[in-house]
């Protein structure tokens, strides 16, 4: 039983450790296949061991205790009883074998017996520590998943928010999904495998379509499988891109990449003729062969969303303690015959404990190098600057007028290549005069078109660079440009505007629009966090969302910049019907805008002088400090209250009512009577 139990355990962690993806040879997987003797070191000899020392360590103690306290029993016995009460076989008397301090003195043998750990004792052990690990851990990730009790379903961590906003994957970074790896390599047999990504399509195509949803195919070309007899080694090229017409068609609407990976294995073998690594490859692993459990793998890793914990040794701690307290720790066994050995009982927790803290504080170390890497500030591995020319020095004037690639960039962008008088039309496609350029002084040069010499030599025109340049364009994954800009920007934005994705559930951008809405939570958290420190004190964000998920947005808004700086929600209509009309559905998106700090946004927005129409609305003719005041109701005809809209209006009851001092009735005497005597006055 202990066995079984033990080699559930040590798959389990195999699994923690990621020992499935021994084969991969980037990323975190290269550190990991280093340290790969010494995980295995930890999963086959040092748990058992550090189990075996937890259980000495506390029975110890307790076989000790015991054999005292069974010395003490067995004096009493010799001096109440007699000495010859006692048997040489260390029994006693059958006919004292019903007193009580007889029953006392078998009990303690009966637990100096079990005060060495029992195997049942480390099956329940292992079985526990199993349960806590598989309970948390789900595909490569570790999920909050407490229980309050063994009948009962999860339970939310909670410390007494009025309102409280959870999913589960709460306190993790969303790693997103993106074409992380180009190259992937293992080995079968004697032979070496190489998966190669050829070409990835990740952005718009030239026609400005967006592009939808992309798979892993063959790289289209006859080379697409490469072999070296000599070497032993295959390498096979690949595409990420979007379906074509027919191949959509083919494939269908489900499982389309599984149906795919299917179809590369089958032209990969029919297109080897090697004996050895056709069978190689044909070999089973469960309900895969072993070609298409690496073409899954390599699909599946550069497609799926994963995690990084923020705190995986706090959490896990921080769970095992709730697990001990709800599922080791029972209650009703202390009222019951388990509550005589309450002692033994307590060192069994005690042992749990120290065993799941290493497996905690191995897990940890993997985590926490993963968070570093993510969180590490990225190289910056290009830039340039686009500046109007009258910021250029006209020095530089000439080797701008021959630059080919400047020059049709501004036909295309400004459409400067139509045969109007005075366009670029009258110049070749390669060189213009320097003259145009001086009577064009607001065309943008770009400086990713020049050398690094002319690039040098006009930013070294500037003294303060950072005080002319108007604004970044940065194209990075968001949360890394946002991490690396954060010490120069972090309290100076007014001003932020994002619109994320939907969460639509389709893919038709040429970003992922499709998420879990647990992993879409995570995903704008970190944004929205990060966003709230770039702001100023007086600054507010606005961010674009549809009905798919305003209300989880609202509530992480609320939590992110709490829910007293809210400002307003904006509603505008996107859609009508055919004849101009509102159509029921989702018509509507919204723009939810918080503040960072509401009391000095509203202080700002108070300065902002009010516009034509305002002043015509709303009048303050004696600069009253209180501000303008609404205008009095006005008839049609006057540009002021009639003497006709100051009159007494009596209740049924008899009080008699009159307009306050500088106010008046909105309807005429004549009006409100004759509504009266329709009876469509209503008195409350």
């Amino acid at each position: 039983m202990t066995k079984d139990y033990r080699r559930v355990l040590q798959g389990l962690l195999r699994k923690l450790f990621q020992f499935d993806s021994a084969d991969l040879d980037f990323g975190i997987y290269r550190i990991m296949n280093y340290k790969r003797d010494e995980i295995e070191k930890f999963i086959e000899e040092d748990l058992i061991k550090a189990v075996d020392v937890e259980f000495e360590k506390y029975s110890a103690k307790s076989k000790a205790e015991i054999e005292k306290e069974l010395e003490e029993i067995t004096n009493r016995i010799s001096s109440t009883l007699g000495e010859d009460a006692l048997l040489p076989s260390g029994d006693i008397k059958e006919m004292y074998r019903g007193s009580p301090i007889a029953k006392e003195f078998y009990k303690k043998k009966e637990d100096l017996k079990n005060s060495e750990m029992a195997d049942q004792h480390k099956s329940e052990i292992f079985s526990h520590i199993y349960q806590f690990f598989s309970r948390y851990y789900d595909e490569g990730d570790f999920i909050s998943q407490r229980r309050y009790s063994r009948q009962n379903k999860y339970a939310v961590p909670y410390n007494g928010e009025e309102v409280l906003l959870h999913w589960a994957n709460k306190d993790q970074y969303y790693i997103k999904t993106g074409e992380y790896f180009k190259n992937y390599s293992f080995k079968i047999g004697d032979y070496t495998v190489n998966f190669k990504l050829a070409d990835a399509e990740i952005d718009q195509n030239q026609n400005n379509n967006r592009i939808g949803n992309r798979f892993f195919l063959l790289k289209d070309f006859p080379e697409n499988i490469a072999y070296d007899e000599s070497a032993k080694e295959l390498t096979i090229f690949f595409d990420y891109r979007d379906l074509t017409n027919e191949e959509k068609e083919k494939y269908g609407t489900r499982d389309i990449q599984n149906k795919i990976l299917n179809e590369i294995q089958e032209t990969i073998l029919l297109k080897m003729d090697t004996k050895g690594l056709i069978e190689a490859f044909g070999k089973q692993v469960g309900e895969r062969t072993v070609l298409d459990t690496y073409l899954f793998r390599y699909a599946k890793r550069n497609t799926t969303d994963y995690f990084i914990h923020k705190d995986l040794n706090g959490f896990l701690t921080g769970e095992l303690d709730f697990y001990i307290k709800n599922e080791v720790l029972i209650l009703d066994d202390l009222d019951s015959e388990k509550g005589t050995d309450i002692e033994r009982y307590i060192n069994r927790i005690k042992v749990i404990k120290a065993i799941s803290r290493k497996i905690i504080d191995f897990l940890a170390q993997i985590e926490n190098f993963q968070k570093k890497l993510f969180e590490k500030k990225k190289i910056v591995i290009k830039s340039d600057y686009c500046m109007t020319l009258d910021k250029v020095p006209e020095a530089l004037y000439a080797e701008i007028a021959q630059n080919a690639d400047q020059i049709g960039e501004w036909k295309r962008v400004f459409k400067l290549d139509e045969t109007v008088q005075g366009t670029l039309a009258q110049y070749s496609s390669n060189s213009i005069d320097v003259e145009y350029l001086k009577s064009h002084p607001y065309l943008v040069l770009d400086t990713k078109f020049y050398s690094e010499d002319f690039k040098d030599k006009l930013l070294a025109s500037f003294s303060d660079l950072d005080s002319e340049i108007g604004g970044y364009m940065i194209k990075s994954e968001n949360f890394q440009a946002l991490n690396l800009f954060k010490d120069k920007f972090q309290g100076k934005i007014k001003c932020i505007y994002i619109d994320p994705p939907y969460n639509t559930g389709n893919n038709e951008f040429i970003y992922k629009d499709n998420y879990q809405h647990s992993s879409w939570l995570s995903m704008m958290e970190q944004r929205l966090a990060m966003s709230r420190d770039f702001l100023s004190n007086d600054g507010v964000i606005f961010v674009s969302i549809d009905d798919n998920e305003e209300s989880n947005l609202r509530s992480l808004l609320n939590v992110t910049f709490g829910s007293e700086n809210f400002v307003s929600t904006i509603v505008w209509q996107k859609k009508y019907s055919r004849d101009n009309r509102p159509v029921m559905g989702t018509v509507h998106d919204y723009i939810r805008v918080f503040a960072k700090n509401i009391n000095e946004f509203a202080a700002v927005r108070r300065k902002v002088p009010p516009d034509k129409e305002s002043l015509e609305v709303y009048r303050n003719p004696n600069n009253d400090p209180r501000g303008r005041w609404r205008p009095i109701p006005m008839t049609a005809q006057a540009g002021h209250a009639t003497p006709s809209q100051f009159y007494e209006v009596k209740t049924p009851s008899g009080v008699i009512h009159k307009p306050s001092p500088g106010r008046c009735w909105g309807l005429s005497e004549s009006t409100y009577k004759d509504l009266l005597s329709q009876g469509r006055i209503w008195f409350g």
